[in-house]
């Protein structure tokens, strides 16, 4: 293939890449492939296969000596008697090396849990992320439908001015202008905080052109899946999960220290003595020239004291550090919970005034219409839309409540941002 062809070929690849619209699920999968969650997979398998306890064989020795005369001052001169041969072999404690291998399993353990927490980090990012867009959406497209009557009362104020038919009070004039004023502000921020979220989005995931929304959780969905996070509650958060572990870890090296200076069985050696000079005719007899040896230990777990003393304040400390933190995030997840639930009444609350109020009835009685003047028709439909501007900003508030929620309560699972099936 030519450069051209190559060239070409990529172009293609890109432009098919950044067409894309993908799904939700697919969006928050990518927390798999994040940069931390891969390195850190690195580091679980380096852990996993290291092998972190001693041998049962401490050290080897082989010992070669002799017996006689090593300075040559007797009437014959220098000469051996004997020479012996010793091959002797040193033992760890079976029982530390027992515990070694508790913490090493403690300390993947402890990996494992953390390796959960930066995967937790990295789902409440996206899901940070896609709430902060999505949510925020219907609040922008109030605001711009709102924008369109603002104009049309501006346009029905400034033909009145023009033509003196009316009456327009200096009041409604200045009404008029603020409303505008306030909701141009509103569109601008939105429109920031859309562009900001979409970017952190493509950071996290990569380029595309849109989400597919058809699946997205509305606020009804939202409430049943509150109903069974709340079942769930405290749910076990991956930080507690770590904090947990942190005390498996520390409960193992407490036993491993409170297991050393044990050992009673020091060494075991076997020996060979070959006499070179013996006054009998027979000087050589294997069965006498073999010795056996073992070194047996007094042990003194007493010289343990501090390390196992200071151990002990370590083991204390790491549960005191999981129960506030286990404190701390129930306490935080039930406020959260209810900041979430009270969102969703409001929400409904103004939902029930746009679909029962009187501005809504009046609006939709056509036979009223020929009896109202354009001004107060245009007035109504401003009035109708703020609220739906308000009920839309309420949905953007219970997105970013919802998603910290999540967060506290270790949730990464997509389908609390899917429609409950």
């Amino acid at each position: 293939m030519t450069r051209i062809g190559v060239l070409l070929a990529a172009l293609i690849v890109s432009l098919t890449a950044r067409a894309q619209v993908r799904s939700i699920s697919d969006l928050l999968a990518t927390a798999g492939s994040d940069p931390g969650v891969t390195q850190f997979q690195s580091l679980l398998g380096t852990a996993s296969g290291l092998r972190m306890h001693d041998p049962l064989v401490r050290q080897v020795a082989l010992r070669i000596g002799f017996n006689g005369n090593a300075l040559g001052d007797s009437l014959l001169g220098y000469f051996r008697n004997e020479d012996a041969y010793r091959l002797q072999v040193g033992f760890n404690s079976f029982q530390e090396r027992n515990r070694k291998k508790d913490i090493k399993n403690a300390r993947v353990g402890l990996l494992n849990a953390e390796y959960g927490l930066i995967q937790q980090q990295a789902a409440s990012r996206r899901i940070a992320a896609l709430t902060a867009w999505l949510y925020t959406l219907p609040a922008l497209e109030a605001c711009r439908k709102l924008d369109t009557f603002l104009v049309r009362e501006q346009a029905i104020l400034r033909e009145m001015l023009t033509s003196g038919v009316g009456d327009v009070k200096v009041s409604k004039v200045l009404d008029a202008e603020e409303d505008k004023s306030r909701n141009d502000r509103d569109i601008a921020s939105l429109e920031s905080s859309v562009a900001s979220a979409r970017q952190s989005l493509v950071q996290l995931t990569g380029d595309f052109a849109g989400i597919d929304q058809s699946d997205l959780a509305t606020v009804e969905d939202i409430s049943l899946w509150l109903a069974e996070i709340k079942t769930a509650l405290p749910a076990t958060h991956p930080a507690v999960t770590a904090k947990n572990a942190r005390i498996a870890l520390e409960s193992a090296n407490l036993d491993y220290i409170s297991s050393q200076n044990r050992r009673f069985v020091n060494n075991l050696s076997v020996g060979y003595q070959y006499p070179l000079f013996v006054e009998t005719r027979n000087r050589f007899n294997p069965q006498n020239n073999f010795s056996f040896r073992i070194e047996l230990l007094a042990p003194l777990p007493a010289n343990n004291r501090f390390k196992r003393a200071d151990a002990l304040l370590d083991l204390r400390e790491a549960q005191y550090e999981a129960a506030m933190t286990l404190e701390s995030v129930s306490i935080s997840a039930e406020y959260q919970l209810a900041s979430v639930e009270n969102l969703i009444r409001e929400y409904n609350a103004i939902t029930d005034r746009i679909e029962n109020g009187l501005i809504g009835k009046m609006l939709g009685n056509r036979t009223l219409h020929a009896s109202i003047s354009p001004l107060d028709m245009v007035e109504l439909e401003i009035a109708l839309q703020k609220m739906e501007v308000a009920r839309a900003e309420l949905l953007a508030d219970i997105g970013k409540e919802y998603a910290e929620l999540l967060g506290l309560t270790g949730v990464q699972e997509a389908k609390y941002l899917l429609k409950k099936r």
